[in-house]
Protein backbone atom coordinates (compact mmCIF):
# COMPACT_ATOMS: atom_id res chain seq x y z
CA UNK A 1 0.00 0.00 0.00
CA UNK A 2 1.57 3.45 -1.08
CA UNK A 3 0.99 6.13 0.84
CA UNK A 4 1.27 10.00 -0.19
CA UNK A 5 1.24 13.31 1.70
CA UNK A 6 -0.78 16.42 1.71
CA UNK A 7 1.06 19.66 1.02
CA UNK A 8 0.09 20.47 5.04
CA UNK A 9 1.50 17.65 6.15
CA UNK A 10 4.96 18.51 4.24
CA UNK A 11 4.81 21.81 5.33
CA UNK A 12 4.26 20.91 8.76
CA UNK A 13 7.44 18.36 8.93
CA UNK A 14 9.73 20.61 7.04
CA UNK A 15 8.76 23.72 9.40
CA UNK A 16 9.77 21.45 12.36
CA UNK A 17 12.69 20.93 11.13
CA UNK A 18 13.26 24.63 10.13
CA UNK A 19 12.12 25.98 13.94
CA UNK A 20 14.75 22.91 15.20
CA UNK A 21 17.44 24.40 13.23
CA UNK A 22 16.40 28.05 15.08
CA UNK A 23 15.99 26.95 18.33
CA UNK A 24 18.29 28.32 21.01
CA UNK A 25 19.55 24.56 21.72
CA UNK A 26 21.24 24.76 17.86
CA UNK A 27 21.72 28.12 16.36
CA UNK A 28 24.83 29.30 18.66
CA UNK A 29 26.49 26.07 18.06
CA UNK A 30 26.30 26.31 14.25
CA UNK A 31 29.78 27.88 13.67
CA UNK A 32 31.08 25.44 16.52
CA UNK A 33 30.00 22.47 14.69
CA UNK A 34 31.20 23.84 11.22
CA UNK A 35 34.47 24.42 12.67
CA UNK A 36 34.66 20.96 14.51
CA UNK A 37 33.71 18.82 11.15
CA UNK A 38 35.86 21.05 9.28
CA UNK A 39 39.33 21.39 11.34
CA UNK A 40 39.23 25.05 10.06
CA UNK A 41 39.16 28.45 11.86
CA UNK A 42 36.06 30.45 11.85
CA UNK A 43 38.30 33.50 10.33
CA UNK A 44 39.13 30.45 7.58
CA UNK A 45 35.64 29.75 7.01
CA UNK A 46 34.56 32.81 6.02
CA UNK A 47 37.50 33.93 3.96
CA UNK A 48 38.60 31.20 2.06
CA UNK A 49 36.90 29.90 -1.00
CA UNK A 50 38.80 26.32 -0.31
CA UNK A 51 38.13 26.27 2.98
CA UNK A 52 33.79 26.93 1.95
CA UNK A 53 33.93 24.37 -0.27
CA UNK A 54 35.38 21.94 1.89
CA UNK A 55 32.39 23.37 4.94
CA UNK A 56 29.66 22.65 2.74
CA UNK A 57 30.46 19.41 1.77
CA UNK A 58 31.69 18.13 5.33
CA UNK A 59 27.88 19.46 6.31
CA UNK A 60 26.43 17.37 3.64
CA UNK A 61 27.84 14.29 5.75
CA UNK A 62 27.17 15.73 8.83
CA UNK A 63 23.30 16.46 7.49
CA UNK A 64 23.52 12.44 5.88
CA UNK A 65 24.74 11.22 9.45
CA UNK A 66 21.67 12.56 11.67
CA UNK A 67 18.66 12.06 8.52
CA UNK A 68 19.68 8.58 8.90
CA UNK A 69 19.15 8.34 12.81
CA UNK A 70 15.99 10.56 12.25
CA UNK A 71 14.56 8.34 9.76
CA UNK A 72 15.31 5.13 11.02
CA UNK A 73 13.49 6.60 14.03
CA UNK A 74 10.77 7.27 12.23
CA UNK A 75 10.36 3.88 10.38
CA UNK A 76 10.89 2.10 14.21
CA UNK A 77 7.91 4.32 15.46
CA UNK A 78 6.00 3.36 12.29
CA UNK A 79 6.67 -0.29 13.30
CA UNK A 80 5.97 0.04 16.44
CA UNK A 81 2.43 1.69 15.79
CA UNK A 82 1.40 -1.18 13.52
CA UNK A 83 2.22 -3.98 16.37
CA UNK A 84 -0.22 -2.28 18.90
CA UNK A 85 -2.92 -0.68 16.56
CA UNK A 86 -5.49 -1.66 18.99
CA UNK A 87 -4.75 1.21 21.39
CA UNK A 88 -3.31 3.70 18.84
CA UNK A 89 -5.64 6.24 19.24
CA UNK A 90 -5.25 6.54 22.93
CA UNK A 91 -1.18 6.60 22.40
CA UNK A 92 -2.13 9.91 19.87
CA UNK A 93 -4.81 11.41 22.88
CA UNK A 94 -1.70 10.86 24.86
CA UNK A 95 0.73 12.30 22.74
CA UNK A 96 -1.34 15.36 21.86
CA UNK A 97 -1.77 15.86 25.94
CA UNK A 98 2.14 16.17 25.79
CA UNK A 99 2.56 18.44 22.89
CA UNK A 100 0.55 21.00 24.57
CA UNK A 101 2.45 20.28 27.80
CA UNK A 102 5.17 21.00 25.75
CA UNK A 103 4.27 24.26 24.29
CA UNK A 104 2.78 25.91 27.29
CA UNK A 105 6.23 24.75 29.33
CA UNK A 106 7.57 26.82 26.03
CA UNK A 107 5.13 29.52 25.92
CA UNK A 108 6.75 29.99 29.83
CA UNK A 109 2.97 29.58 30.83
CA UNK A 110 3.81 26.84 33.08
CA UNK A 111 7.43 25.32 33.97
CA UNK A 112 8.16 21.66 33.84
CA UNK A 113 11.76 21.39 34.76
CA UNK A 114 12.22 18.15 33.02
CA UNK A 115 11.81 18.82 30.05
CA UNK A 116 15.18 21.34 30.47
CA UNK A 117 16.96 19.18 30.75
CA UNK A 118 19.47 18.22 28.00
CA UNK A 119 21.43 15.11 27.45
CA UNK A 120 23.98 14.93 24.32
CA UNK A 121 26.50 12.77 23.24
CA UNK A 122 29.95 13.97 22.33
CA UNK A 123 33.29 12.59 20.41
CA UNK A 124 36.45 13.64 22.01
CA UNK A 125 38.05 13.73 18.78
CA UNK A 126 36.41 14.31 15.44
CA UNK A 127 37.22 11.08 12.91
CA UNK A 128 38.84 12.07 9.68
CA UNK A 129 37.36 12.11 6.51
CA UNK A 130 33.67 12.90 5.53
CA UNK A 131 32.81 9.67 7.05
CA UNK A 132 34.08 11.21 10.41
CA UNK A 133 31.79 14.10 9.61
CA UNK A 134 29.28 11.73 9.33
CA UNK A 135 29.62 10.01 12.37
CA UNK A 136 29.28 13.46 14.20
CA UNK A 137 25.73 13.73 12.57
CA UNK A 138 25.00 10.47 13.98
CA UNK A 139 26.41 11.49 17.46
CA UNK A 140 24.61 14.45 17.23
CA UNK A 141 21.63 12.76 16.72
CA UNK A 142 21.71 10.60 19.53
CA UNK A 143 21.57 12.89 22.37
CA UNK A 144 18.29 15.24 24.01
CA UNK A 145 17.85 18.90 23.38
CA UNK A 146 14.65 20.47 25.00
CA UNK A 147 14.62 22.58 22.23
CA UNK A 148 14.62 19.72 19.39
CA UNK A 149 12.63 16.78 21.45
CA UNK A 150 9.47 18.48 21.14
CA UNK A 151 9.36 19.19 17.34
CA UNK A 152 11.00 15.49 16.58
CA UNK A 153 8.60 13.95 18.88
CA UNK A 154 5.80 15.93 17.69
CA UNK A 155 6.67 13.80 13.82
CA UNK A 156 7.56 10.56 15.66
CA UNK A 157 3.85 10.56 17.04
CA UNK A 158 2.84 11.28 14.01
CA UNK A 159 4.85 8.30 11.73
CA UNK A 160 3.37 6.08 14.53
CA UNK A 161 0.21 5.83 12.61
CA UNK A 162 1.48 6.00 8.94
CA UNK A 163 2.71 3.39 6.96
CA UNK A 164 6.50 3.21 6.37
CA UNK A 165 6.64 5.07 3.72
CA UNK A 166 5.15 7.69 5.32
CA UNK A 167 7.43 7.51 7.89
CA UNK A 168 10.32 8.04 6.20
CA UNK A 169 8.93 10.77 3.84
CA UNK A 170 8.08 12.58 6.90
CA UNK A 171 11.15 12.46 8.73
CA UNK A 172 13.16 12.92 5.59
CA UNK A 173 11.39 16.34 5.19
CA UNK A 174 12.15 17.52 8.65
CA UNK A 175 15.99 16.63 8.17
CA UNK A 176 15.72 18.86 4.90
CA UNK A 177 14.28 21.52 6.90
CA UNK A 178 16.78 21.19 9.50
CA UNK A 179 19.94 20.09 7.15
CA UNK A 180 19.55 22.90 4.26
CA UNK A 181 20.15 26.17 6.25
CA UNK A 182 23.12 24.50 8.33
CA UNK A 183 24.82 23.78 4.52
CA UNK A 184 23.66 27.28 4.15
CA UNK A 185 25.35 28.65 6.84
CA UNK A 186 28.51 26.51 5.84
CA UNK A 187 28.09 27.92 2.23
CA UNK A 188 27.84 31.74 3.71
CA UNK A 189 29.51 31.94 7.24
CA UNK A 190 29.42 35.55 7.31
CA UNK A 191 26.09 36.21 6.85
CA UNK A 192 24.72 33.41 8.54
CA UNK A 193 26.44 35.24 11.47
CA UNK A 194 25.38 38.50 10.70
CA UNK A 195 21.40 37.04 10.16
CA UNK A 196 22.04 34.68 13.46
CA UNK A 197 22.65 37.45 15.31
CA UNK A 198 19.29 38.95 14.57
CA UNK A 199 17.66 35.48 15.70
CA UNK A 200 19.54 35.29 18.93
CA UNK A 201 18.32 38.81 20.23
CA UNK A 202 14.59 37.74 19.55
CA UNK A 203 15.06 34.34 20.90
CA UNK A 204 12.64 34.77 23.34
CA UNK A 205 9.70 35.83 21.28
CA UNK A 206 11.14 32.91 18.95
CA UNK A 207 10.49 30.72 21.79
CA UNK A 208 7.16 31.63 22.45
CA UNK A 209 6.20 31.47 18.97
CA UNK A 210 7.31 27.83 18.72
CA UNK A 211 5.45 26.90 22.26
CA UNK A 212 2.44 28.52 20.49
CA UNK A 213 2.88 26.20 17.64
CA UNK A 214 3.89 22.92 19.12
CA UNK A 215 0.47 23.62 21.85
CA UNK A 216 -1.93 24.14 18.56
CA UNK A 217 0.14 20.52 17.36
CA UNK A 218 -1.24 18.78 20.60
CA UNK A 219 -4.61 19.65 19.99
CA UNK A 220 -5.09 18.84 16.33
CA UNK A 221 -3.05 15.72 17.28
CA UNK A 222 -5.69 15.42 20.40
CA UNK A 223 -8.53 15.98 18.17
CA UNK A 224 -7.14 13.72 14.93
CA UNK A 225 -6.78 17.26 12.82
CA UNK A 226 -3.09 16.95 12.70
CA UNK A 227 -2.98 13.27 11.44
CA UNK A 228 -5.46 14.29 8.52
CA UNK A 229 -2.66 16.04 6.92
CA UNK A 230 -0.40 13.42 6.78
CA UNK A 231 -2.39 10.68 4.82
CA UNK A 232 -4.09 12.45 1.98
CA UNK A 233 -5.94 9.74 -0.35
CA UNK A 234 -9.36 10.31 -0.58
CA UNK A 235 -11.84 7.83 0.22
CA UNK A 236 -10.95 4.34 1.48
CA UNK A 237 -13.37 2.94 -1.25
CA UNK A 238 -13.73 4.42 -4.91
CA UNK A 239 -16.93 4.92 -6.42
CA UNK A 240 -16.94 1.44 -8.25
CA UNK A 241 -16.26 -0.48 -5.31
CA UNK A 242 -19.07 -3.64 -4.27
CA UNK A 243 -18.87 -1.76 -0.81
CA UNK A 244 -21.62 1.11 -1.16
CA UNK A 245 -21.00 4.26 1.65
CA UNK A 246 -24.17 4.80 4.21
CA UNK A 247 -24.93 7.67 6.69
CA UNK A 248 -26.94 7.73 9.66
CA UNK A 249 -29.88 9.13 7.65
CA UNK A 250 -29.76 6.16 5.47
CA UNK A 251 -28.25 3.58 8.06
CA UNK A 252 -32.20 2.30 8.73
CA UNK A 253 -33.09 1.99 5.26
CA UNK A 254 -29.90 0.10 3.89
CA UNK A 255 -28.78 -1.97 7.27
CA UNK A 256 -31.74 -2.55 9.58
CA UNK A 257 -34.42 -2.98 7.16
CA UNK A 258 -32.26 -4.91 4.49
CA UNK A 259 -33.21 -8.21 3.87
CA UNK A 260 -29.54 -9.56 3.69
CA UNK A 261 -27.39 -10.09 6.76
CA UNK A 262 -25.07 -6.33 6.12
CA UNK A 263 -21.40 -5.89 7.13
CA UNK A 264 -20.98 -2.68 7.99
CA UNK A 265 -17.39 -1.18 7.99
CA UNK A 266 -16.67 1.92 9.97
CA UNK A 267 -13.42 3.63 8.84
CA UNK A 268 -12.13 7.20 7.95
CA UNK A 269 -10.24 8.49 5.59
CA UNK A 270 -7.30 9.51 7.81
CA UNK A 271 -6.56 5.82 9.18
CA UNK A 272 -4.08 3.62 7.52
CA UNK A 273 -4.80 0.50 9.16
CA UNK A 274 -8.93 1.04 7.74
CA UNK A 275 -6.84 1.37 4.27
CA UNK A 276 -5.07 -1.54 4.93
CA UNK A 277 -8.83 -3.53 5.52
CA UNK A 278 -10.29 -1.72 2.66
CA UNK A 279 -9.39 -4.16 0.02
CA UNK A 280 -10.28 -7.12 2.50
CA UNK A 281 -13.25 -5.97 3.02
CA UNK A 282 -14.04 -5.66 -0.94
CA UNK A 283 -12.98 -9.43 -1.32
CA UNK A 284 -15.33 -10.60 1.19
CA UNK A 285 -17.83 -8.44 -0.27
CA UNK A 286 -17.71 -9.96 -3.73
CA UNK A 287 -17.32 -13.29 -1.74
CA UNK A 288 -20.44 -13.49 -0.48
CA UNK A 289 -22.47 -11.16 -3.30
CA UNK A 290 -25.96 -12.02 -3.19
CA UNK A 291 -26.23 -13.61 0.48
CA UNK A 292 -24.42 -10.51 2.38
CA UNK A 293 -24.43 -6.98 1.88
CA UNK A 294 -21.27 -4.63 2.56
CA UNK A 295 -20.95 -1.10 3.55
CA UNK A 296 -18.77 1.85 4.67
CA UNK A 297 -19.61 4.39 7.22
CA UNK A 298 -17.41 7.16 7.75
CA UNK A 299 -16.55 7.22 11.66
CA UNK A 300 -15.84 11.48 11.65
CA UNK A 301 -19.42 12.17 9.91
CA UNK A 302 -21.37 9.58 12.22
CA UNK A 303 -19.68 9.56 15.66
CA UNK A 304 -22.90 9.48 17.43
CA UNK A 305 -24.31 6.16 15.60
CA UNK A 306 -20.74 4.55 15.99
CA UNK A 307 -20.35 5.18 20.23
CA UNK A 308 -23.97 3.88 19.91
CA UNK A 309 -23.30 0.15 18.72
CA UNK A 310 -19.84 0.66 20.74
CA UNK A 311 -16.88 1.29 17.89
CA UNK A 312 -14.08 3.29 20.26
CA UNK A 313 -11.02 2.19 17.40
CA UNK A 314 -10.57 2.10 13.95
CA UNK A 315 -10.79 -0.09 11.57
CA UNK A 316 -14.32 -1.50 13.24
CA UNK A 317 -16.64 -3.83 11.54
CA UNK A 318 -19.87 -4.99 13.04
CA UNK A 319 -22.43 -7.25 11.50
CA UNK A 320 -26.26 -6.96 11.13
CA UNK A 321 -28.90 -9.23 11.00
CA UNK A 322 -32.82 -9.03 10.87
CA UNK A 323 -31.81 -5.20 11.87
CA UNK A 324 -29.85 -6.22 14.95
CA UNK A 325 -26.20 -6.20 15.46
CA UNK A 326 -24.67 -9.96 15.79
CA UNK A 327 -21.95 -9.30 18.02
CA UNK A 328 -19.53 -6.66 19.72
CA UNK A 329 -17.22 -4.40 17.00
CA UNK A 330 -14.51 -6.86 15.37
CA UNK A 331 -11.61 -3.83 15.81
CA UNK A 332 -8.47 -3.90 14.12
CA UNK A 333 -6.45 -5.42 11.01
CA UNK A 334 -7.61 -8.96 10.38
CA UNK A 335 -6.26 -11.79 7.75
CA UNK A 336 -8.50 -12.23 4.77
CA UNK A 337 -8.91 -15.99 5.99
CA UNK A 338 -10.05 -14.97 9.54
CA UNK A 339 -11.93 -11.75 8.34
CA UNK A 340 -14.19 -13.71 6.05
CA UNK A 341 -15.20 -16.80 8.57
CA UNK A 342 -16.06 -13.98 10.82
CA UNK A 343 -18.28 -12.34 8.98
CA UNK A 344 -19.23 -15.88 7.90
CA UNK A 345 -20.06 -16.79 11.08
CA UNK A 346 -21.98 -14.04 12.19
CA UNK A 347 -24.11 -13.67 9.46
CA UNK A 348 -25.10 -17.30 9.49
CA UNK A 349 -23.73 -17.78 6.51
CA UNK A 350 -22.06 -21.37 5.31
CA UNK A 351 -18.16 -20.23 4.99
CA UNK A 352 -16.88 -20.19 1.92
CA UNK A 353 -12.80 -20.38 1.56
CA UNK A 354 -11.13 -17.43 -0.10
CA UNK A 355 -9.79 -18.89 -2.79
CA UNK A 356 -13.43 -19.39 -4.25
CA UNK A 357 -13.10 -15.14 -5.06
CA UNK A 358 -13.00 -14.38 -8.78
CA UNK A 359 -9.89 -14.72 -10.26
CA UNK A 360 -8.25 -15.85 -7.09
Amino acid sequence: MTTTLSAAGIVWAFGAGLASFVSPCTLPLVPSYLSFITGASLSDLKGSEGARGRAVRHSLAFVLGFSLVFTLLGLGASALGQGIREIQPYITKGGGILLVLMGLHYMRVIRIPFLDLEKKAHLSAKPSGYLGSLAVGVVFSAGYSPCVGPWLASLLLLAAGSTSLGAVVLLATYCVGFGVPFVLAALALDRFMAYSAVLKRNMTAILRVSGALLLLAGVGMYTNLLTRLIPSQGAVFTKASAVTPVSQATFDQEVLKSDLPVLVDFSATWCLPCREMAPRVEKVAKLYAGELKVVTMDFDQNRSLAQKYGVQGLPSLLVFKGGKSTGAPVQGVLPLETLAKTVADRAGLQSRPVGELPGG
